[in-house]
């Protein structure tokens, strides 16, 4: 995030991209800054979003899914599962998410940015629809932190 970023100060490249910052809140994206806020207490809150290894379960038409793991013992509440999605909307996205392949294994995932659960059903999980311009924040649902 580049300062003003999180309030939606517009800029261009070089040298426009260095405007002063914005301080009157009158001026500012709202809506915006709540999300980039929102964002910032997960990052506190789960400590793989701060550190550990970084891998890529999937990247098709401008959607990224990929995991974070804590180092062992930092994180409780397990791995975290993020899918972006800049573009426009997809429909049945498959997100491969575990080395198991066995079709019995089903867990459950919470989206901490909507709220909504997703299933794992052995080694994926299925989106029916990821929205243009969205992105999920996977959590194992049982870990779910206040």
């Amino acid at each position: 995030v580049y300062y003003g970023d999180e309030v939606g100060m517009e800029g261009e490249n070089d040298p426009d991209c260095r405007r002063p910052m914005c301080w009157d809140p009158a001026g500012w994206n709202h809506e915006m800054y709540g999300t980039i806020r929102s964002l910032a207490v997960l990052r506190r809150r789960y400590a793989a979003l701060r550190r550990g290894s970084v891998e890529s379960l999937l990247v098709f038409n401008g959607l990224y899914a990929f995991r974070r793991c804590a180092p062992d013992g930092e994180a409780p509440e397990g791995d975290v599962i993020v899918v972006t999605n800049p573009r426009q909307s997809l429909t049945n996205v498959v997100i491969p998410c575990s080395e198991s392949a066995e079709p019995s294994v089903r867990r459950m995932w919470r989206d901490l940015l909507s709220g909504r659960s997703f299933e794992q059903a052995g080694s994926s999980i299925h989106f029916d629809v990821v929205a243009e311009q969205s992105a999920h924040v996977l959590v194992p649902a049982e870990q779910v932190k206040g």
